[in-house]
C-alpha cells in the first residue's frame, strides 16, 4: 500500500513461483471476493454437534455445542440492507474501498436472494492503509475492507430501509453447517450492547 516491494510467493501443483512486485513500476490488481464484509447481519452457531470447532468467523476455535457463535455483518450501515433487493447496486456500480474508486463485479460466491452478497475489484495502490485491517481467526488470515456506494432515495421502501436502526433489523442465528434456523433476534442486542 506504501509503494514498497512486496514477495508473492504462490504455491500450486507441487510447484512454488516467486518474484518480488514493486508497486511503482507494476500496476497491482486484486480481486475482493469476501461476501462477509458486505453482506446482510446474521449469526451462525457452527457448532450443533461438535465440541470445539475451527472457523474463520473467529479468532479461536469455537466451543460446542450451543456454548458459542460469532456475527458478521454491519448492520446500520450495510450496503445490502440499505439497498433491498439490490436494485441500484449490481455490475458496474461505483465503489469506493479502502478510499480508491472501482466497480462492482457482480454477486458473490453463495449469493442468493435471501443472503446477497458483493464482489468487488479494486487496485491496491492508491487505498488508504487506515481504512483496512486484518486478523488471524482460527482457520487463518482474514482481511478487513471497507466499501461505500452512493444509495440514492428512490421511493418509500428505499428510504425505510435506509432509516432502519439496529433495533428494526433481524438478526436470524443458523447452523453454518446446513443453515438450519435456530433462532432469531435483533440487531440491537448485539450491537447496542458493545463498546
Amino acid at each position: 500500500m506504501q509503494g514498497n516491494p512486496v514477495e508473492v510467493v504462490v504455491n500450486a501443483k507441487r510447484k512454488t513461483f516467486s518474484r518480488t512486485v514493486n508497486p511503482r513500476r507494476h500496476r497491482i490488481c486484486t480481486p475482493c471476493y469476501h461476501p462477509e464484509r458486505h453482506q446482510k447481519l446474521y449469526g451462525e452457531d457452527k457448532l450443533r454437534s461438535s465440541p470445539v470447532k475451527s472457523t474463520i468467523y473467529s479468532f479461536k476455535a469455537m466451543l460446542g455445542p450451543f456454548r458459542e457463535t460469532s456475527v458478521s455483518g454491519c448492520g446500520e450501515i450495510s450496503l445490502l440492507k440499505n439497498d433491498p433487493g439490490m436494485r441500484t447496486i449490481g455490475t458496474r456500480t461505483r465503489i469506493l474501498v479502502n478510499g480508491n474508486e472501482r466497480y462492482v463485479i457482480g454477486t458473490g460466491t453463495g449469493s442468493s436472494p435471501g443472503r446477497p452478497n458483493l464482489s468487488f475489484f479494486a487496485e491496491l495502490q492508491g487505498m488508504d492503509t487506515d481504512m483496512m485491517g486484518g486478523f488471524v481467526a482460527s482457520a487463518g488470515p482474514e482481511c478487513f475492507v471497507s466499501c461505500a456506494v452512493l444509495i440514492p432515495v428512490l421511493d418509500d421502501e428505499s428510504l425505510r430501509a435506509l432509516s432502519a436502526l439496529h433495533e428494526q433489523i433481524p438478526l436470524p442465528f443458523a447452523d453454518g453447517t446446513d443453515r438450519t434456523l435456530l433462532a432469531s433476534t435483533i440487531n440491537g442486542e448485539v450491537w447496542n450492547r458493545t463498546g
